[in-house]
């Protein structure tokens, strides 16, 4: 391995804050939609989700529940490649690691094989300088009563990022007694110090960032519908106990540690109280017919950030969604979701502002399935049209739910072609 790796373990934190803000609240997470539905419809969730998951996706839709009791039980993950995994894994079908190992042998043990590697991986690791790779797990246990709701709902967004020193872009190596380049030839301290790719990694200058949040919430939530001569209007709220860990680390790029154990060296956990709001609207001429808007932590609650000097708390801005949704016959449903919030992610210059819909066909009462599009519609997520699918299958009081998302626009990884962007949903809903 490469010499002093120790010096680059977790070595001056603040340096990740100038790549997350220059001021002193970060804030960065999207609106994720959680439920057994949302998933395989295209994200579509706050005029749609009536029952257990409403507490988390629009309170206001309690009062339109369609069962007396609904509980949901749910886990799910989405992972989005910003090139970084396809970089990480370039290097090391190469063999990066080993054949910087052998040429820190001395000039001496200098093999052609080697020297090549190392040509074809130097412009992978300076072009990984902001490339990043988001995965966001969630879990989810939903409980509607009525119309009162009540759950524990966990969604976690963590990010690689990499933090590339453009300004050391030369093989130059140091054994321990004598400097020299890549092709063994003799150099000096002064280049090593000022160019060197090799320097630039033990000295943590070159690395990939990891930081991100995990925020699990127990919102009460209530709604109530009001008959007027335009139709009716549901108003429902949400207070909810949050509890938010933030956490970093610098993954070296010649490191053999798990990712969970980076992170784990350097987290911090606060609490805090939430504020959701929502209103869903059912017009006169048609009963069949939603029309909801939601809003997500409408005080900016924040969280400690670390224990950081140049980042202090880690705020999460309000969100806003409008949905739409209309029970077509008995069997059908469509509905549609448009955020009308831009919300930072943890990726680099990528914001989260999704405009996406599908449909719900259940022509029995033991099956449904489930089919849609969302796309991000901030141009510098390239992660295309993302196609959602999902199937339900079971009785009403004990069924089983599968759905998932995929992108068009795909990365290649060993030699094999994967979505950019790609979540997986599984779910087990009772009814009464």
């Amino acid at each position: 391995m490469f010499k002093g790796k120790q010096m680059f373990k977790f070595r001056n934190i603040s340096i990740v804050a100038a790549i997350l803000t220059l001021s002193t609240n970060v804030s960065a997470i999207e609106f994720h939609t959680v439920g057994y539905k949302s998933v395989g419809m295209g994200g579509a969730a706050v005029a749609n989700s009536s029952g257990s998951t409403a507490a988390y996706n629009n309170p206001a839709m309690l009062a339109f529940a369609k069962h007396d009791v609904e509980l949901f039980l749910g886990v799910g993950m989405s992972v989005h490649d910003g090139g970084m995994v396809a970089s990480m894994s370039e290097l090391d079908d190469l063999g990066f690691t080993d054949a910087i190992d052998r040429m820190e042998d001395g000039a001496g043990s200098i093999q052609p094989a080697d020297r090549q590697i190392l040509l074809d991986a130097k412009p992978i690791v300076l072009g990984m300088d902001n490339q990043s790779a988001q995965v966001a797990p969630q879990a989810a246990l939903g409980i509607q009563l009525g119309s009162f709701g009540i759950g524990l709902f966990a969604v976690g967004e963590a990010a690689a990022v990499g933090v590339i020193d453009q300004t050391h872009t030369e093989y130059i190596f140091y054994d321990g007694t004598n400097y020299y380049d890549i092709n063994g030839n003799p150099s000096t301290e002064a280049a090593y110090n000022n160019t060197s790719i090799i320097y630039a990694i033990e000295n943590g200058d070159t690395y990939s960032a990891m930081y991100g949040i995990a925020i699990a919430e127990i919102p009460l939530a209530y709604s109530h519908a009001f008959d007027t001569e335009f139709g009716k209007v549901a108003v429902g709220g949400a207070v909810k106990f949050m509890q938010g860990t933030t956490f970093f680390g610098k993954y070296a790029l010649d490191s053999d540690e798990e990712f969970s154990d980076v992170m784990d060296n350097s987290d911090k956990t606060t609490t805090q109280v939430g504020i959701d709001l929502g209103l869903a609207y059912k017009p006169n001429f048609s009963d069949d017919l939603t029309l909801a808007l939601a809003g997500k932590n409408l005080n900016s609650p924040e969280f400690d950030y670390v224990d950081n000097p140049l980042v202090s708390k880690y705020k999460v801005e309000p969100m806003v969604r409008f949905g739409a949704a209309y029970d077509i016959f008995d069997s059908l449903e469509i509905a549609m979701d448009y955020d009308l919030t831009a919300n930072e992610t943890m990726m680099p210059d990528v914001d989260a502002q999704y405009l996406g819909g599908g449909l719900n066909f259940h022509p029995f009462t033991w099956l449904s399935l489930r089919g849609g599009a969302m796309q991000n519609m901030d141009s510098s997520d390239d992660a295309g049209l993302i196609y959602t699918a999902g199937v339900g299958l079971g009785i009403k009081w004990i069924q089983i739910d599968l759905s998932a998302q995929m992108a068009t626009n795909e990365i290649t990884v060993n030699g094999e072609d994967y979505p950019q962007y790609a979540k997986v949903n599984i779910a087990i809903v009772s009814k009464w």
